[in-house]
């Protein structure tokens, strides 16, 4: 049977100029039970019966269902061979490197309801409108499929009693975007000690490059430190007054190292008492 769909002025085929209004479909897959329409007018003009309907959806459904599993699976099982192969070095090809992976954190497995469960007890943040679900979500997420726990977004939404809409919402939302940089710039800090253990390697065997780098890092290092060691910076006026006060008192107007001591006390409790007056001193 051929189908009996008319094609009018608002249909896809009539804008695109392939059909006219008037033109029959005339595909052969219409039959009795569609309504002696092909499938895809059938569903458009309604012809088919609600059981049919519920069919056809069920169906779908299914069908959608083992699409999902099967490309995880596939995705799942790439990701666990790349990672056996790292470990064996089977396949030179890939630039992937095992040592790198456990040092970032990439090669451990994520339970999602151990690390939902974790940020409860911790109560980190409860200003923030569900921190904790976000925050383990973004976890999960940002581990590699083969080694979530759960392996299905579903699954996810039911530990974090969400739903699967919700957290593909999620996905893309600031927060998670925000907590994922974050996890990633503490990953990256985990090939910190791996560089510093691989320099200290090349230092045991004598390694002029690697003396000459450490040498560079550790003066940095304390550069660094010594300019966190900064004292109070008292304006020139105030040191002036502080030292006209000072000339008026006993202890300065004596000589001797022994009253050094009393001499700095006089000037610290002078500052200490101006400064605590001044709201705001020029320099």
């Amino acid at each position: 049977m051929r189908c009996k769909y008319l094609y009018v002025a608002g249909d896809k085929l009539v804008l695109s100029g392939k059909r006219t209004v008037g033109d029959q479909c005339g595909s052969k897959l219409a039959s009795k039970e569609t309504g002696l329409y092909c499938m895809g007018h059938a569903l458009m003009v309604g012809a088919l019966s609600p059981e049919r309907m519920r069919d056809i959806k069920d169906k779908r459904m299914a069908s959608a269902a083992v699409g999902r599993q099967r490309r995880n699976d596939t995705k799942g099982d790439i990701g666990k061979d790349i990672v056996s192969q790292c470990h064996t070095g089977e396949d030179g090809r890939l630039k992937v490197n095992a040592n790198v992976l456990e040092a970032m954190g990439l090669n451990t497995q994520c339970d999602l309801k151990y690390e939902y469960t974790a940020f409860k007890a911790l109560n980190m943040n409860p200003g923030v409108q569900q921190y904790d679900e976000k925050m383990a979500f973004s976890r999960w997420l940002e581990t590699p499929e083969h080694l979530r726990v759960p392996s299905t977004m579903q699954e996810a939404a039911d530990i974090l009693g969400m739903s699967t809409r919700s957290l593909m919402g999620w996905k893309t939302s600031p927060d998670i975007i925000n907590f994922i940089n974050q996890d990633v710039e503490s990953r990256i800090g985990g090939l910190y000690k791996m560089c510093i253990y691989r320099l200290g390697e090349g230092i045991d065997r004598g390694d002029k490059g690697c003396f000459e780098i450490f040498l560079k890092h550790f003066k940095e290092k304390q550069d660094a430190t010594k300019s966190k060691r900064k004292g109070l910076l008292v304006p020139l006026a105030l040191q002036k007054e502080a030292d006209e006060h000072a000339t008026l008192t006993e202890a300065y107007s004596r000589e001797g190292v022994a009253l050094k001591t009393e001499k700095e006390a006089i000037n610290a409790k002078y500052f200490s008492d101006t400064l605590g007056k001044k709201e705001e001193i020029s320099q």
